[in-house]
This record gives structure tokens, C-alpha cells and sequence, in this order.
């Protein structure tokens, strides 16, 4: 290998020092390494070029970040690499694999402890629970999910044990090695190394990219590209229009190739890699024309385009003509206490941005949306019966206190609470249909969440945007939270012998579950209660007790044996209209009531009563007026004792 490469190395720790310190560093390595005056000037105008900022502007926004660092788990601040899947996030770091399940609040570090083959981890992949770790000391693989690595060397077929980068389809594994990109296709238990031989620009790989049988190398001397699966590469360089031969990253979408180069920019070819036009910080506002990644991604026609820069995080939404730099001032890690924007490599997904830098992880601070939202199934719902309503994110979400949906019932206002789902991406929000609540054409919902003094973040602790999209009909929803009430009339109100009246017992709606049962009948006999109108009206024909008198005398109706249609269920008792029970025989009254006063007393005598209604009369009772005193005799006269001198006195028999 040459002495340039090294030096290139070296510029990584130099670059940013006030030049003069810059020029006495470029002669103190010529001397040492004895390098020619033109690899001495080229040095210098890369150490000089890389560096610079750009002033050019871009039409995409510069995004917020979040930083990840020791503090949340992660093995080390300098991070290489990173790769997610939904909440979970790989990040390769300089003290190891380190994993977060929760969309990057905590990590739990992996190391050689647990298998790694070095803790310099400077690349990661995952499909499901299997996981990829290029190291310093091999390609290490786990199929639980990181717990434990099985670890693949040189005994296995690697070009070297030092993998810079890696690349997985099915069972076949693309290792970018330090002696030779090596393939396996059985999962990684043996591998093949090609080297320049196979037509590789240097055996010192850093990256790789696959899409079929077509394999992109990134090299020390070049892009290296085969379309026989690893057989034979086709070496692209400068004279291809790279802007450097140094390359360290690649990624295509369709035809189209984005290869990050050091020193040189991002170059960008259209014709699968004949030739290459470069994004400088010059012409498109890189934030520095040393690329150590590049990632893409095409939603419709607009293809966005992240290039990790010595400068910044670098986005361009224009297919890489233009770009945006985020640096240390929008979020992204930096190692103190001279702020600098260091970003070693990039991945995006679902809206967030990933950016691995030397002061740690950092995350887009993306905030998280919702995508759906699900309503209760159609119908007519009841008190006491759940509104239950699910809105989806998209991403997992904490949540804290109480949020809740605005609903409208009717002309009412009502609250589905948060009741469920934190910590995915499915909430739950729930509205008990309490008593008089009703809604006959649909209930409404709220275009927004009220977090109502509560949170709903991501594991990024970004809050969510709490508009609501893509809402379920509500239209059929219907609720009914009004309990049946009733009247119960009894048409004859005086009844005698030989008398029946018509009791119609009137509910405000139709109702079910109605039987004389609910009844508490005085003095009397009920015929079993009917319907002609599908349950609102019920009659039935009461019938009193035969040789009976009562003045006062009710029907009263249980209302909880009645159900309304809905299912809701009657409340307390109503009471019918009083009637009289005559239908006892009356003998004649007494006349010509006299009274003959004496000390304290009186005696009243009286003519019994010509008839007696066909039963011995047996007893007759005086009772005085004032006082109410009493006396009772089986004839005249009666003797009404107690009374007060002076008093005058009425008597009744």
C-alpha cells in the first residue's frame, strides 16, 4: 500500500488546524515517509479542500437531532455505523455493538464479551433477529438478537480480519476487508475473497453495496463494480469522472450511483457507472467534500439524498444537485470542547434520520405522526358499553398523564381517555357512554389529541404531532344513554262491586323484558300486560278484591325489570294514579244520635240502622269532637268517659 493512504489517515485527526500547523505536519510525514513533492502538494490540497464549507444553498430544511451518547448506553461516543429497524437501532461504535430497542432513549452495549471479534465495530446490518458486525477482528453474527456473536476470520476465508464495512442478501455476505472483499453464500460459515486479481482498485476495501448479482466496492483505488457476483470487477476512477479514488461508501437506486470519496465529493453517475459527476461544497453545498457515507431513499419522484460529511450531515431532496447541511449547531454530535460536525455514516428511516458521528448517535428529531385512526364498530351503544378508539403512529410511543379525544355527542362534549399502548405504536383511547348521553346521526371526533397536561413522545422524547389522519367513519356510531321512564294510569279510579278497570302503563320508548313481575299491585289482581305497538304501550285489565274496602290504594312499577332496545335498563319506580276498593257490603248508618251530659262524661244513644248489610252489626264506636275520645258499645246507649267540663262536644257513631 502507499504512503498516501496513510497520510489520508492521519488527515482525519489534522484536519481543521490553522494551515501553517497543517503545511508543518505535511513535512515532517514527508520526511518520515519520504513522499514525493507531488504526493506532498496533493496531501495539502486534500487536507485544505476537505474542509471547506460551502456557501451554496439547497431547497431541503436542515433538521433538528437529538444526541446519543455513553450516557444512554452506547459503547462509545465515536460511532461508525448505524442501521434500524422500526424502534430498534444498531450503532456501531468504537466500544462495541450497541442496541436500542427503544427508538434509541437506551442502549445495552455488546462486546467481545459477548462474542464480538474486536469492540471497534465500524459497520452493522440486521434482518430480523440476526445481526451483522463488521469489527476489527472479524464479521461477527448473532441470531439472538445480539446476546451472543459467533465470530468469522480468516480460518473462515476473510480477505483480513479487519472488516470495514458489510452487506447482506438471503444467505449470501458481502465482507469489505482490509486484504479483499470476501462473499460467502452459506450464511457466513466459508468465504471468498476477491482482491485486485478479480479486477478490484486496491485490496484495501471499505464498503460494499449489492443489488442482485451487481456489487459495488469501495476502494482505496477506486469504485469497483461487477455484475457476475464477485467473479470479475470493472475498476472506476477519476478517469471516469470519481472525484477521488478513495472511496468509502456507495449506494444505488436503480441506475443510479452515489459514491461517497474522499477529498472529492459525492460522485453521482446516471448510466450505472460509466461516468461520474461530482457534488462538491462548492457546486451543491456539500458540507465538506470528504464523504464517509451515503444513503438514499425515492418516495414518488423526489429522491432524497443523505451524504455524511467531514463537515455535517449533508441532504439533498434533488437527487444530490443540491444540498442542506446540518452540523453540530442543528443537534448533531460533537466531541468537545471544539465543536466540530464529524458524521462517519448515515441511515433513514420511516421520517428519521440516523446520523453516526464522533460525539455519538444522533436522531432526527423527526416528530412522530399519526397515520390512522380507528373507530368503534358500528352501531347503537349503551350505558355503560365502551367507546374504544385506536390511533396509530408512526413510531412506538410513550405516554404520560392523561390525553384524550374531544368527542361530540349530539350537542354534548365528551373525552375518550388515553387507556392503553404505550410503548408501541397503537394507543388506545376509551369513552364510557354515561346516562343521558345520546347521539342519533353519528358521534364527532376532535381533529387533534388534547394531551390535557400529559405527553405523547417518541424514544426519542419527541412529542407527536397530535393531528389526527386518515379517521375512521363515525357516521353509524349511534348512542343512546337515556334510560325508559313510564306512566301507569288506572282508567276507573272508584271501584265497587263487580267493577274491573283498564290499567295502560305508557314507556317514553319501546322496551323488552316487561311481565306483571315488575308490578306491586294493592288490592287486587293484574291480567297479564300486552303490546300493540311494538313496546311502548302495554295494557292489562285490574280487578279488585272481592268484600274489601280501601280508600287508598297505587300500582307501583319496578323500571329496572325493563330494558330499552339499546340494552340500557330502567331506574327507580313509578307509582299510578290512586283508586278506591269498595266492594265490601255497607250496612245503614245509626240515627238520631243524642247525647246527656254529665261529670267528665257523656251519654250518646242512637237508632241502630234499619239494615245491616246482611252481617250482624257486633260493635259501635263513639268518637268526640274535640279530643277524638273513644268508646264502643254493642247497643245504645255508649258512655264516652274522659271528657272536660265546660267543653262542648260533637259525637259520631
Amino acid at each position: 500500500m502507499s504512503y498516501l493512504p496513510s497520510l489520508f489517515r492521519l488527515y482525519f485527526f489534522v484536519a481543521g488546524l490553522n494551515c501553517s500547523l497543517v503545511r508543518t505536519i505535511i513535512m515532517i510525514l514527508a520526511v518520515g515517509r519520504r513522499l514525493s513533492p507531488f504526493a506532498v502538494k496533493r496531501a495539502r490540497s486534500l487536507l485544505v479542500v476537505g474542509y471547506i464549507a460551502s456557501s451554496v444553498s439547497a431547497g431541503a430544511s436542515s433538521p433538528a437531532f437529538i444526541n446519543r451518547t455513553t450516557a444512554n448506553g452506547l459503547g462509545s461516543n465515536g460511532v461508525s455505523g448505524v442501521y434500524a429497524i422500526g424502534s430498534t437501532i444498531y450503532a456501531a461504535t468504537g466500544g462495541g455493538l450497541s442496541i436500542s430497542t427503544d427508538g434509541g432513549a437506551n442502549f445495552t452495549n455488546r462486546t467481545t464479551t459477548n462474542g464480538l471479534g474486536s469492540n471497534a465495530v465500524s459497520g452493522v446490518y440486521a434482518i430480523g433477529s440476526t445481526i451483522y458486525a463488521a469489527t476489527g477482528g472479524g464479521l461477527s453474527i448473532s441470531t439472538d438478537g445480539g446476546s451472543t456473536f459467533t465470530n468469522r476470520t480468516t480460518a473462515n476465508g476473510l480477505g483480513d480480519n479487519g472488516v470495514r464495512g458489510l452487506d447482506v442478501i438471503g444467505s449470501t455476505i458481502y465482507a469489505a476487508t482490509f486484504s479483499g472483499l470476501s462473499i460467502s453464500t452459506d450464511g457466513g460459515s466459508t468465504f471468498t475473497n476477491s482482491t485486485t486479481a478479480n479486477g478490484l482498485g486496491d485490496n484495501f476495501v471499505r464498503g460494499v453495496y449489492a443489488r442482485g448479482s451487481t456489487i459495488y466496492a469501495c476502494t482505496d483505488g477506486g469504485l469497483s463494480i461487477s455484475t457476475d457476483g464477485g467473479s470479475t470487477f470493472t475498476n472506476r476512477t477519476t478517469g471516469n469522472g470519481l472525484g477521488s479514488n478513495f472511496v468509502y461508501d456507495v449506494y444505488t437506486i436503480g441506475s443510479t450511483i452515489y459514491a461517497a470519496t474522499n477529498g472529492g465529493g459525492l460522485g453521482i453517475s446516471t448510466d450505472g457507472g460509466s461516468r461520474f459527476t461530482n457534488s462538491t461544497t462548492v457546486n451543491s453545498g456539500l458540507g465538506s467534500n470528504t464523504v464517509y457515507g451515503v444513503y438514499a431513499t425515492t418516495v414518488g419522484q423526489t429522491t432524497t439524498v443523505y451524504a455524511a460529511t467531514l463537515g455535517g450531515l449533508s441532504i439533498s431532496t434533488d437527487g444530490g444537485l443540491n444540498f442542506t447541511n446540518s452540523t453540530y449547531a442543528n443537534g448533531l454530535g460533537s466531541p468537545g470542547p471544539r465543536p466540530t460536525s464529524n458524521v462517519r455514516g448515515v441511515y433513514a428511516s420511516g421520517g428519521t434520520i440516523y446520523a453516526a458521528t464522533t460525539g455519538g448517535l444522533s436522531i432526527s428529531a423527526t416528530a412522530p405522526v399519526v397515520t390512522t385512526v380507528s373507530a368503534p364498530a358500528n352501531g347503537m351503544y349503551a350505558i355503560g358499553q365502551n367507546l374504544d378508539f385506536t390511533v396509530n403512529f408512526s413510531a412506538d410511543m410513550s405516554v404520560a398523564g392523561s390525553p384524550r379525544l374531544i368527542l361530540t355527542l349530539g350537542t354534548t362534549t365528551a373525552y375518550a381517555s388515553y387507556l392503553s399502548g404505550t410503548g408501541t405504536s397503537a394507543l388506545v383511547f376509551r369513552s364510557t357512554v354515561s346516562s343521558g348521553a345520546a347521539d342519533n346521526d353519528g358521534i364527532g371526533i376532535g381533529s387533534s389529541i388534547d394531551v390535557n397536561g400529559g405527553t405523547i413522545q417518541d424514544g426519542a422524547a419527541t412529542n407527536a404531532t397530535p393531528t389526527l389522519a386518515s379517521v375512521a367513519s363515525t357516521s353509524s356510531v349511534l348512542v343512546d344513554g337515556v334510560r325508559p321512564t313510564a306512566t301507569v294510569v288506572v282508567a276507573d279510579n272508584s271501584l265497587t262491586i263487580g267493577e274491573t278497570s283498564l290499567v295502560t302503563t305508557t314507556f317514553s320508548e319501546a322496551v323488552t323484558s316487561f311481565t306483571n313481575a315488575d308490578f306491586t299491585i294493592a288490592n287486587g289482581t293484574l291480567s297479564a300486560v300486552s303490546s300493540a305497538d311494538g313496546g311502548v304501550t302495554w295494557t292489562a285489565t285490574f280487578t279488585p278484591t272481592a268484600n274489601f274496602y280501601a280508600a287508598t290504594n297505587v300500582i307501583t312499577l319496578d323500571n329496572t325489570g325493563v330494558t330499552d332496545a339499546a340494552g340500557n335498563v330502567g331506574s327507580g319506580t313509578t307509582t299510578s294514579n290512586n283508586y278506591v276498593v269498595t266492594t265490601a257490603s255497607v250496612s245503614g248508618a245509626p240515627t238520631s244520635v243524642a247525647a246527656v251530659r254529665g261529670p267528665g262524661e257523656a251519654v250518646v244513644s242512637f237508632t241502630t240502622p234499619v239494615s245491616d248489610g246482611g252481617t250482624a252489626i257486633t260493635s259501635y264506636t263513639v268518637t268526640s269532637s274535640p279530643g277524638g275520645v273513644t268508646a264502643t258499645g254493642s247497643a245504645s246507649p255508649v258512655t264516652v268517659t274522659g271528657l272536660t267540663n265546660g267543653t262542648s262536644y260533637t259525637f259520631t257513631v
